[in-house]
């Protein structure tokens, strides 16, 4: 996992399928350039990361938080972002991760999941990322 390999294609499927990847703003090209947006430190303020989160659903983009969850964020967890309040944001998930502090919103299988944005702002720091697919 922590090589990244199984991303190998990543950039190269969305390419086909004419979509763009941007971590941090930054346009993902091949694999090498989404290993360096991942691994490379990135001071990111809480209020740009609310931003770029509300500007991409507002856009209609896919958007994806890579969050910290422990040792300053070496340990990470990506979550999916639907839609959000004044409050909180609204995460599709594959799990609940505990340290996260959201909960669930649905009594089914699915981790469907409300996010304060407190949380959030606890957990932006030199790791964390914002994921945006954009068609084009």
């Amino acid at each position: 996992m922590w090589t990244m390999l199984q991303l190998t294609h990543t950039a190269h499927f969305l390419k086909e399928n004419e979509l763009t990847l941007y971590v941090n703003g930054k346009h993902v090209r091949n694999w090498f350039s989404f290993v360096v947006s991942i691994l490379i430190p990135y001071r990111m303020t809480y209020e740009k990361m609310l931003n770029e989160i509300e500007n991409g659903i507002e856009n209609g983009e896919v958007v994806g938080i890579d969050v910290a969850i422990k040792l300053g964020g070496l340990i990470d967890h990506v979550i999916f972002v639907y839609g959000y309040d004044e409050d909180n944001v609204y995460v599709f998930d594959t799990h609940q991760i505990k340290e996260l502090e959201y909960e669930k919103v649905t009594d089914d299988e699915r981790f469907i999941m409300k996010l304060p944005k407190e949380v959030l702002k606890k957990r932006c720091g030199p790791f964390a990322r914002i994921w945006r697919v954009v068609r084009g």
